[in-house]
């Protein structure tokens, strides 16, 4: 056995001292690093929150309060379309959920989201128009509106109204308006209408609408 010993010694040559110690190095380095992992085993690390720098929360729909819309306009007026001279007056109900889709909220009273709707106009020359759409709703300091918006819908000119070319019309414009502490909302808004030259005839007409923004959660009552 000493004789094996003394080969394997004569065997490393002048390096049985450097090996020795080069081991003994590794095991003396090796041992704080094991040490240091059993010490973070059990350890619980709480997540990060990081925070949007630009400060706003997404979200994919927020709900809100159900509005009816009252309104009075001056249509047909020859803005944009042919001047004929068949202007009337037209009144309008329109329905708006509180849902308000792809939103976008900041802290400081600036709110966008895509608000649908659906309404209707009854002209005092018997036309009438049923319509569906939707608008990008910009609300600042939580109390200003500004909402481009576009629709589309069933016309009739009901025998005496405008004969706009056909019975599928396209409604867009914009609404600016004023909205309460109560939630009543107060505003008026430019309409386009026409067919897109889906008829043989497309004259186009215009209304500017005053309307009344009444919440149906029963607050102002």
């Amino acid at each position: 056995m000493t004789q094996i010993f003394r080969n394997i010694f004569n065997g490393l040559g002048a390096r049985p001292l450097t090996t020795a110690l080069g081991i003994i190095m590794m095991i003396a380095a090796v041992q704080p690093v094991a040490h240091a992992e059993d010490d973070l085993i059990g350890i619980e690390l709480e997540p990060v929150q990081i925070a949007d720098s630009s400060g706003f929360e997404t979200v994919r729909s927020t709900s809100g309060v159900d509005q009816l819309a009252f309104g009075i306009a001056y249509g047909n007026s020859p803005v944009l379309a042919e001047a004929d001279g068949e202007e009337t007056v037209l009144f309008n109900i329109e329905y708006r959920p509180g849902h308000r889709y792809l939103s976008y909220t900041d802290n400081d009273g600036f709110d966008f989201g895509v608000a649908p709707f659906v309404g209707g106009y009854v002209g005092a020359d018997s036309s009438a128009y049923g319509y569906v759409g939707f608008g990008l709703e910009f609300v600042i300091d939580d109390h200003f509106i500004i909402m481009p918006n576009t629709a589309v819908g069933l016309y009739t000119d009901g025998g005496d109204g405008r004969d706009l070319g056909h019975a599928i019309e396209f409604r867009s414009g914009i609404e600016l308006a004023y909205r309460f502490d109560n939630q009543v909302q107060a505003g008026l808004a430019l309409h386009h209408m026409s067919n897109a030259s889906i008829g043989d005839r497309n004259p186009g007409t215009e209304h500017v609408t005053f309307y009344l923004n009444i919440p149906l959660d029963g607050s102002i009552f």
